[in-house]
């Protein structure tokens, strides 16, 4: 028996033909062209659908989760690594009342082919089927006296299908001109020079003319090659003209063609992060990019509008979000306290193709990733999907919540707390990224926020939120104290030590302000390193506003121990030095220890904090380079310790006769102000000894400052 491997997976939406046709139950199934075999699993995109067990066999089928009424269910079904020969078949059962039920009303024909990918061979009209694809495409071109040669070459691109590459000036589609590549129903190629007219599909044929060198298909793939002007004029109804000296972002579809040779919805999207001019020769290779994630920014102006009215014991939400970009998401969750963990969560999501999917989750824990609210045996009230569409921009997502009799007698069942709609929640908003298989990316810390307000679902409410109230100048203060931290604690406080330690008997003849060399330097700098310890403080206590890290996010409130415990110290040790007893007096000892035991405990505590920032998930770091950085710091501070204490011991055996006496001048000067003289013999050992400890001291501020410097960059960047 003939075998086919299978790697893609399937999206099926099943919704009724107009916007009031609802369905109350579904049963979804893939079977062999026998109808004797279940094939394949399934996974849910839905909340108001569960998979069930057929044959021993789990996920082998979709059935509803209620009886409310549905006007659409999605869910994603996943081929079998091996199957028998032949055609699969998706059936579909639907229930539209208790005496109404149409058995094998859809049908979805896959054929199987030789390239690892599932093409659909009919689609009803009213079931919707996307392809998850991985197209190899090379795109490169070349600019000469105003004119861009562009050679675009995709594989595979079978008949009636297309590519297409565009040149946007914001990441999203909309007054921007494409250039199609497709193979017709006849085989041949064919290259198109199409607009998008605010974002609306299908795309417009261009009056501006584009010159075709070649359109060639052959071996299951196709290579166009074309060029166009950059001085062209501004056509009529048209697109703006594509120009050199503009940071264009690449986008790139493919899709299939409709009857009469249109561009369909396209399957597949790319828009790169990174720009480009077209003055500028590029060859670009997409197949990396394409299997990746490619997050689209955190856009700092995303705007959200949430109503919700009641009416006969049914909550109707609307939100209605303006500027989320591809592969982005926005929640709202209804919590019991300011904090994610155990909160019930809706979130609405642009996926990389353009469309909008909407379903209802929960949050567990406060840093998990959010699962289906059907995982959970009661979570309150029924949820059921009205609207979710993008249109001029603007995402809509509706939703329906009802039926929460009986959710107070099965609260005992259930650990997690069922959603009320008499209980009041604190709204929360968060906004982040989808990777390229449309998973769930977690949000950056300054795209979240608790709203002050608290809701009712038995009642109307209004939340607004924009993105920019917690936007680039709050984050600008986070960043400048982790800025201001690392160069003090990295740079600064070792320094200060260093010179405090190793550098009381260097410059014996010269005073600054009346006191030793090493006395002026190591006060000045340690005046420093508290002044701007207290700064960095102060910068973010206004970002937090004042408030104190939640113990639920454990990283980060770690690191606020960590951090005030490194701040006193910081503040402590100018006022102890202040208030110190006189060098003579018998207790002086104990300042001495004292200060350094605090100022030793400062500097590795700040090593600690600086580690549990690398977690901080508003940096976005990519731990290979920060851990990299920290672990040269972490290896080299007992390494400089160890060269300037192998230099003291290297000079002290070389003249036995000065050991003494260098320890004396060394307990006399503690203070700074002792006027004893080195002897002669000391004072010809010296120049030598302190221009060796001079060169160390300088590759330590050098290697420091490098090491603190590209943290700084990298925090900036972030």
């Amino acid at each position: 028996m003939l075998h086919q491997r299978y790697r893609d997976l399937c999206f099926v939406t099943v919704r009724g033909s107009t916007d009031a046709d609802y369905f109350k139950g579904i049963l979804l199934v893939a079977k062999d062209q026998n109808n004797q075999h279940i094939i394949g699993t399934w996974s849910l995109s839905n909340s108001s659908i569960k998979t069930i067990s057929c044959n021993e066999t789990d996920n082998t089928t979709i059935t509803h989760l209620s009886t409310e009424n549905k006007l659409q269910i999605a869910a994603l079904w996943h081929a079998p690594s091996f199957i028998p020969e032949g055609n699969i078949f998706i059936k579909a059962t639907v229930v539209t009342s208790y005496d109404e039920i149409y058995v094998d009303c859809f049908n979805i024909t896959l054929k199987p082919k030789q390239k690892n990918s599932l093409r659909v061979q009919s689609i009803p009209t009213n079931i919707e089927t996307r392809m998850i694809a991985n197209p190899k495409t090379k795109i490169s071109w070349d600019y000469s006296d105003n004119i861009v040669t562009v050679i675009m070459t995709s594989e595979p691109v079978n008949v009636g299908e297309w590519t297409a590459i565009g040149f946007s000036l914001d990441q999203d589609m909309g007054n921007e001109y494409i250039f199609v590549c497709q193979v017709s129903s006849t085989g041949n190629a064919l290259l198109r020079r199409m607009h998008t007219k605010l974002g609306k599909r299908p795309p417009l044929p261009s009056s501006v003319p584009v010159n075709i060198n070649s359109a060639v298909s052959e071996n299951g793939g196709v290579t166009c090659k074309f060029s166009f002007e950059t001085n062209s004029t501004q056509a009529d109804n048209e697109s703006a003209p594509i120009i050199i000296g503009e940071n264009y972002h690449l986008i790139y579809a493919a899709g299939r063609l409709r009857a009469g040779e249109q561009v369909a919805k396209h399957n597949f999207t790319f828009v790169s992060t990174k720009t480009y001019q077209l003055q500028n020769s590029e060859a670009i290779d997409l197949d990396e990019s394409l299997t990746t994630t490619t997050a689209a920014p955190h856009a700092n102006n995303i705007r959200v509008n949430i109503t919700w009215s009641y009416a006969d014991s049914i909550t109707t939400v609307k939100m209605v979000i303006d500027n989320l970009k591809i592969s982005q998401w926005l929640a709202m969750g209804l919590s019991l306290d300011e904090s994610m963990g155990h909160d019930h969560v809706f979130i609405c999501q642009r996926l990389n193709d353009n469309t909008i999917l909407l379903g209802r989750f929960i949050n567990p824990e406060g840093r998990t990733r959010p699962a289906l609210a059907s995982t959970i045996v009661n979570p309150g009230g029924s949820f059921n999907i009205s609207l979710q569409k993008f249109e001029n921009g603007i995402t809509y997502c509706d939703f329906t919540l009802s039926n929460f009799a009986g959710t107070q007698r099965r609260k005992r069942q259930n650990s997690f707390p069922a959603l009320s709609q008499t209980a009041s929640y604190r709204p929360l908003i968060a906004i982040g990224n989808l990777d390229s298989s449309n998973n769930l990316m977690q949000h950056a810390q300054n795209s979240r926020e608790a709203l002050s307000q608290t809701v009712l679902l038995n009642r109307n409410e209004i939340i607004i939120y924009d993105l920019q109230s917690v936007g680039s100048d709050s984050t600008g203060l986070m960043k400048a104290h982790g800025i201001i931290m690392l160069f003090t604690w990295i740079v600064l406080v070792s320094t200060g030590i260093l010179v405090a330690r190793y550098f009381k008997q260097s410059w014996p003849n010269s005073k600054i302000c009346g006191k030793a060399v090493w006395f002026g330097i190591h006060r000045t700098i340690m005046t420093c390193v508290a002044t701007l310890t207290l700064v960095a403080f102060i910068l973010i206590l206004v970002y937090k506003k004042g408030q104190w890290i939640s113990q639920k996010n454990q990283r980060e409130f770690a690191h606020s121990i960590v951090g005030i415990l490194v701040i006193s110290f910081s503040v402590i040790q100018p006022f102890m030095a202040l208030f110190r007893c006189n060098p003579d007096d018998r207790y002086r000892f104990i300042f001495n220890y004292v200060h350094a035991t605090v100022g030793f405990s400062a500097l590795v505590l700040s090593i600690v904090a600086i580690f549990l920032a690398m977690f901080f998930t508003q940096f976005q770091f990519q731990l290979n380079k920060e851990w990299s950085i920290l672990v040269v710091w972490c290896c080299w501070l007992p390494i400089v310790f160890i060269i300037f204490e192998t230099i003291e011991i290297y000079f002290r055996k070389k003249n036995p006769s000065l050991t003494n006496k260098v320890d004396a001048y060394d307990m006399n000067d503690l203070h700074a102000n002792s006027k004893n003289e080195p002897n002669a013999n000391q004072s010809k050992e010296n120049p030598t000894k302190d221009r060796i400890k001079l060169l160390a001291l300088l590759l330590h501020i050098i290697l420091a400052f490098g090491l603190a410097l590209a943290l700084m960059i990298l925090i900036g960047r972030s």
